[in-house]
This record gives structure tokens, C-alpha cells and sequence, in this order.
């Protein structure tokens, strides 16, 4: 923009010093005559004119860039300027000028100048923006293939109890989220593996507090509950890809890289997201929400009270995770980074434990729904082990083994457990899943012992909600049903991304 205005700006100067020179080059003096000085102006035509007055006529001749004066015999007599010519006993004149008329010699040789400056300075400008941008195209698949990279790798958080309560959740398919780790610099143009199966996809399910959220295969929203089809006005919503949702917030990602979002808050002081484009993951916090686009940049909404939402300085970022107050990103350089809540502690204990972070292919948020809490950060590296930052024990009952946690398939992250899927089929659950009471007689690990392991392809957990998405759109689910979380135990139709 500055770059345009100068040019513009010296295009001006360019037309105006030809004006100038043309005109002194071309311009002609406004000749005039006064007579007796009594200060009244006969102008001149620059040719051969004759002025009447008092029974008197003065004949002029322009010659040269000069007048002479005819006399009554006829003779040519040179005039110098603003000198007394008498023609009788009672009467004289004297010749004058003024400035010099604007000739159309200068003025169409400045607007020709002006309109040939800006035209060149535009082809520059276009020019140039068209190289920037055929440079990021070709320096970056992760902005060529926007859709293709991560449009669906979507975190989920929800909310715990009551109008303010959260819980979170994150999931990432390991095996497809493998291939991550070849952003390398933009600059090094190395190109990412072509197969979309093998990237990163998001959730089309989640596990909210009050309630199961899920994308049908028509597109629309689906909600198992007794109190969402109350809270969340989503009847307008088509061609949604990719879910993120709390108990007061959920975001939506649609095809075409924009994003629907509606809360429940009173906390939330703006709530506009139309200008949001090229959107490839979202990613919804505690009254707040996340919109990772295509460019590396981050869009926010909602609550920032704990500096949440302060991501105007992330930029390179591949993926997203927000807690219940704090919000990660990570980088195409396998940086992470923080805000929000705590965020000074997880950093430190980021730096302090470096060494172990490298590596990262994929990063979950959740927990610090009290004041007391930090929440956990965790991350897969790799070689599909798991690190992790935060709290030291989860709910105060149960550690996290996270060395359990090895040749992960699927990870889903909640306030107090995580729950994992291994290469070989298995299921390990870590933590307090949140269940206050066996369900039907059978406790957590009993109930996804009978999960066909074998077909899932996405797994969600929340504070007390646990559910799994199978390839033929079946869910199962576990865990507190007081508000009607467990319908989605009878979904059949939730969309699977291929």
C-alpha cells in the first residue's frame, strides 16, 4: 500500500514538472493596455488590433513577442513595456502584461505524462504482487494444497458442568498425521506427499459436556442432548466438514475453507467470523474459539480475559489445541507455542524440557478448567510416543502412564484421561475417565474392550464423555448420560472423511 502511494506520488511530480517546462517552453503573456492610467485593462489577442476611445483609436501589432505602435501615418513604432505612448495633446497608453496564459501544449503534455507514469508504476505493482504470490505457491504445498493439508484437522474442547463449565478434547490421527513432519521451510520448497488418506483429518464428532455433537453425511449438525437443541441455533448450517465445540461454544468448518459459529455466553462480546477465509482447522476453547488458515496465520473469537486468544504474533503454524483457557499451536519448524492461562508455566516447562519435544508431529490441549489446574499439553512425536506438560497428576486420583502410550493410531485427549488406539488394535485408557458410576453393571475398560477397534477412525473424549466413530458412520460412546450424551450410541449416518 505505501509502496503504491509513492509511486503515485512521484507519477504527480512528473506530470508537474512538464507542465511546467511546457509551459515556459509554450505559455504566452496576457497582454493589456491602459490609457491615461486610469487603470482600466484593454486585453490584447496577441495579433493586430486596433483599441477605441474618446474619438481615439490606438492601432497595435503583435510582432516578435512584441507590440509596435501605427501611427496615424502609418509608421511602426517599438513599444517597450509599461512605457508612456502619447497620441495627443490629452491622451497616452502604455502596454502591460500579465502572467502567461496556460497553454494546451502543457496541460496535455502533463496529463499524458501522468496517465503513462501510472500505468507503468501499476504494471509494476501487478507485477510484483504476482511474483510474491507465484513464490508462495511454488516455496509452499501447505498454501497451494489448503484444503488438502489440513482443512479437517479440527481440536475439540468442551466444557464441564453448569453455564461456565468446560471440558477438552483433542484427536489426531497419528498414521495420517505422520507425514506433517515434511513442512520444512518455505523456502526449501520441498513438496508434501501427494496421498490425502496419509494426511491429518479432524472430527466430525464431539464430546461436549451436556451433550454429543455430530456431522451427518448430508452435512447438517446432529446433537444428542436433553438441553443443546435449546442452546445452539444451528438450522441454518449446510456443508459442514469438521466440528469444534465446548459447552457454550461451537465452530464449525465448512467446505469451502469458511467457518460457522454460535455460543451461548454472555461473555462473548463479538462473534463475527464472516471474514474468515481459507480456514483448514478450527478449534474451540472455553467462551473462545480458533481458526488455523491456510497461510499459517490464526483468526480468534470470543473471551480473551486470560489472554487466550493473543496469537497475533503466531504465524508458520500447521496445527492448532486449545484447553479451557490457554490455547498451543505448533509450527512448521516444530516449535510450540502458548497463551492464555498458565501459559508462562507451560513455556518454562517447555524450554526446561526441550530435548524431549522435538520431533512433534501433533499436539492436543485440554483441562485448566480451575484456577488451581494448568490442564496438560500433549504431545506425539515421530516415532508415535507420547510427551506431555502440565499437570503432574490428572483430577488428583490418577497419573498419566504416558509411557503406556506408544505406536499410537488414534489419541483423544481429555480434561483427565486420554484415550489411545494402538497399531495393533488394542485400546489404552489413562486417567480418570469421568464416569462417577459403572455403566449398565460394566465399567469404563470393559465397555471399550467391546468397541470394534478394527473399524474406528476417530476417537473423542471430554471431562466424563468418551466416544468413537467407526468407518461405516456407527458411533459408541461411554460415560455421564444425565443430559442425553449417550444418543449418539445410536448414530448411524455420521460423516466419515475420507
Amino acid at each position: 500500500m505505501i509502496t503504491a502511494i509513492v509511486e503515485i506520488l512521484v507519477g504527480i511530480v512528473l506530470s508537474i514538472a512538464v507542465f511546467v517546462f511546457m509551459q515556459y517552453k509554450y505559455g504566452e503573456f496576457k497582454w493589456y493596455v491602459v490609457i491615461d492610467d486610469d487603470g482600466k485593462k484593454y486585453y490584447l489577442n496577441n495579433e493586430n488590433v486596433e483599441v477605441d476611445f474618446d474619438s481615439n483609436t490606438i492601432k497595435l501589432k503583435y510582432s516578435d513577442g512584441g507590440w509596435v505602435f501605427i501611427d496615424e501615418a502609418g509608421v511602426e513604432n517599438s513599444i517597450i513595456e509599461d512605457t508612456k505612448i502619447r497620441i495627443s495633446d490629452n491622451h497616452f497608453f502604455r502596454i502591460k502584461k500579465d502572467g502567461k496564459t496556460v497553454s494546451s501544449e502543457a496541460i496535455i503534455g502533463a496529463v499524458t505524462v501522468l496517465v503513462l507514469a501510472l500505468l507503468f508504476f501499476g504494471i509494476i505493482i501487478w507485477a510484483n504482487s504476482n511474483t510474491e504470490a507465484n513464490l508462495l505457491d511454488s516455496n509452499s504445498e501447505y498454501a497451494k494444497e489448503e484444503v488438502s493439508l489440513s482443512r479437517y484437522d479440527t481440536g475439540i474442547d468442551a466444557e464441564i458442568g453448569g453455564s461456565s463449565d468446560k471440558y477438552s478434547d483433542q484427536r489426531y490421527s497419528i498414521d495420517e498425521v505422520y507425514k506433517s513432519d515434511n513442512l520444512q521451510d518455505k523456502k526449501d520448497s520441498i513438496e508434501l506427499e501427494e496421498k490425502e488418506d496419509e494426511l491429518v483429518k479432524g472430527h466430525t464428532i464431539a464430546a461436549a459436556v451436556r451433550g454429543t455433537i455430530g456431522v451427518s453425511n448430508s452435512g447438517k449438525i446432529r446433537i444428542g442432548s436433553t438441553d443443546y437443541p435449546m442452546l445452539f441455533d444451528v438450522s441454518d448450517w449446510n456443508d459442514i466438514v469438521a466440528i469444534s465445540a465446548t459447552g457454550e461454544v461451537l465452530i464449525g468448518l465448512k467446505e469451502d475453507g469458511t467457518v460457522m459459529f454460535t455460543h451461548t455466553s454472555s461473555y462473548i462480546y463479538g462473534d463475527d467470523v464472516s471474514n474468515w477465509k481459507n480456514v483448514v482447522q478450527v478449534s474451540a476453547g472455553n467462551m473462545f474459539a480458533l481458526g488455523l488458515c491456510s497461510d499459517g496465520k490464526v483468526e480468534k473469537v470470543g473471551r480473551d480475559l486470560e489472554g487466550q486468544i493473543d496469537v497475533d504474533g503466531w504465524h508458520d503454524i500447521i496445527q492448532i489445541a486449545t484447553g479451557h483457557r490457554f490455547s498451543v499451536g505448533l509450527d512448521k519448524n516444530g516449535n510450540i507455542y502458548f497463551a492464555g492461562q498458565y501459559s508462562d508455566k507451560f513455556r518454562e516447562q517447555y524450554e526446561r524440557n526441550k530435548k524431549d519435544w522435538n520431533d512433534i508431529i501433533a499436539i492436543y490441549a485440554a483441562g485448566g478448567y480451575k484456577n488451581t489446574e494448568m490442564g496438560h499439553v500433549v504431545g506425539i512425536k515421530k516415532d508415535k510416543s507420547v510427551v506431555c506438560l502440565g499437570d503432574d497428576f490428572i483430577g488428583g486420583k490418577n497419573t498419566f502412564r504416558i509411557e503406556d502410550l506408544k505406536n499410537i493410531r488414534l489419541l483423544a485427549v481429555g480434561d483427565y484421561h486420554i484415550i489411545a488406539v494402538t497399531e495393533n488394535g488394542s485400546i489404552i485408557l489413562v486417567g480418570n475417565a469421568g464416569t462417577i458410576e459403572p455403566y449398565n453393571g460394566q465399567n469404563e475398560k470393559e465397555l471399550i474392550e467391546n468397541w470394534p477397534t478394527d473399524k474406528l477412525v476417530d476417537v473423542v473424549a471430554g471431562r466424563n464423555l468418551t466416544i468413537g466413530l467407526t468407518s461405516n458412520g456407527e458411533t459408541y460412546s461411554f460415560g455421564a448420560e444425565k443430559q442425553g450424551q449417550l444418543q449418539a450410541n445410536e448414530w448411524t449416518d455420521i460423516k466419515v472423511l475420507d
